[in-house]
């Protein structure tokens, strides 16, 4: 009831909403999707997830920064490459938050880096 409300309260100060999940199955999955359905969030602002095995987590997708897009993520202990290793040592882009320019500069170099050894691991690895 209080998301539903909170929903309502943005859209009518003119916020665009978007949503997003964390789901341990496809029945999870499948209720947020109509809840989502309900409140006639938008196709692109909707985003599910499953757990992952990180943190406490003792199922899940196991997952590394080379399998994650940045979505810069920033806790007080610094700027993490995504939400899903938001307390994890091996997501921490940088510890330094301020200046925010700065912050965000250092993920696109780590994305840039995480580029580059992936072609580099092509050309050792060449299958083909």
């Amino acid at each position: 009831m209080r998301t539903r409300q909170g929903i309502g309260l943005a859209r009518a100060q003119g916020f665009r909403v978007r949503l997003a999940a964390t789901v341990s199955s496809d029945r999870e999955a499948d209720e947020f999707r109509q809840f989502l359905d309900e409140e006639q969030i938008a196709p692109e602002d909707r985003v599910i997830r499953r757990i992952a095995l990180r943190g406490s987590a003792t199922e899940g997708v196991a997952l590394a920064r080379s399998d994650l897009v940045p979505e810069v993520t920033i806790t007080a202990e610094g700027v993490y490459w995504h939400p899903v290793g938001a307390e994890d040592a091996d997501l921490l882009v940088t510890r330094d938050i301020f200046p925010l320019a700065e912050a965000f500069a250092a993920v696109r170099r780590a994305f840039e880096r995480e580029g580059e050894q992936a072609l580099k691991l092509a050309r050792i690895f060449n299958c083909a």
